[in-house]
């Protein structure tokens, strides 16, 4: 199966590992924007891993395809915590330990 895991960053697909490590970077309460892109980006990097380990093809985009999209999403604006807004397609929860347990329990291609 593939899934496209979309951010609501420009160029999200070309940035979003080094958008992941810049966590020593940020200064979390003065630069609230850069938290939440550290935060959807990690959560993207780990969402990819998991699913790829598991066999799917996984792509990271700021736009939807026509396929399976994950739609990560901050909800706090300091980077704090993510959702996964769930429309037509999607997944959706609103915790961390979701990613971990929905990309577990997707079947081997």
């Amino acid at each position: 199966m593939n899934f496209n895991v979309v951010l609501s960053y420009k160029d999200a697909g070309l940035h979003y590992k080094r958008w992941a490590s810049e966590e020593a970077l940020i200064d979390f309460k003065q630069d609230p924007e850069g938290a939440d892109r550290c935060t959807v980006s990690y959560a993207a990097c780990e969402l990819c891993t998991y699913l790829e380990k598991l066999g799917h093809e996984v792509t990271v985009s700021d736009k939807k395809t026509d396929g399976k999209n994950i739609t990560i999403n901050v909800l706090s604006g300091k980077g704090e915590e993510f959702d996964l807004t769930k429309r037509e397609n999607d997944l959706q929860n609103e915790s961390e330990s979701f990613l971990i347990w929905m990309a577990q329990s997707l079947p081997s291609p």
